[in-house]
C-alpha cells in the first residue's frame, strides 16, 4: 500500500450531484409525472434544491430529457383530468377557471392566452426614434 498523502486526500467541496442523487431518480421523476406533481415536489422527493436542479439541467442530457418526459406526462395528467370530468360529470363540478390558470402557469409553452400585436404603419415598423405623437381631432361641420 503505497498511497500518498496526495492521494488519501478527499477532494475540497460537495460531490456532484449525479453522484449523489438517489439511483431511482428517473423512475420516481417519471412517476411524479404521471402523478401531476409539480416539479417542487419532485425536487423535494429527490432532495435537490432549484439550484442543482437547474445545474443538472444544463450539464446532464439524461436528466434534462427525462425531466421534459416529467413535464409532458404531468400536463398529460392535467389535461385528462379535465377530459374525464367532461366526459363523466359533463364538467359537473369541475372548476374550468382553476384548472385553465394551472395549466397557463404550469405549462406556459403550451397553454398561452396572451396574443402578440405587431403594431405596423403601412406595412413598416414605426420608427422608434420618432417620439412626437401628433394626434388630429377633426370636428364634424355643423349647420348654423
Amino acid at each position: 500500500m503505497s498511497n500518498t498523502p496526495e492521494e488519501n486526500k478527499k477532494k475540497p467541496g460537495r460531490p456532484r450531484l449525479e453522484k449523489t442523487i438517489t439511483p431511482q431518480w428517473r423512475e420516481i421523476m417519471l412517476q411524479c409525472g404521471a402523478e401531476g406533481k409539480h416539479t417542487t415536489e419532485l425536487l423535494i422527493i429527490l432532495n435537490i434544491s432549484w439550484n442543482g436542479h437547474y445545474a443538472l439541467m444544463e450539464r446532464d442530457k439524461d436528466y434534462s430529457q427525462t425531466y421534459s418526459e416529467f413535464l409532458k406526462l404531468a400536463e398529460n395528467f392535467w389535461f385528462n383530468l379535465a377530459y374525464n370530468s367532461m366526459v363523466v360529470n359533463n364538467g359537473m363540478g369541475f372548476n374550468t377557471k382553476l384548472w385553465e390558470t394551472i395549466m397557463k402557469n404550469r405549462f406556459k409553452e403550451n397553454w398561452k392566452t396572451e396574443r402578440q400585436i405587431d403594431v405596423t404603419s403601412m406595412g413598416q415598423k414605426l420608427d422608434s426614434e420618432n417620439k412626437n405623437i401628433v394626434i388630429e381631432i377633426v370636428k364634424p361641420k355643423t349647420d348654423d
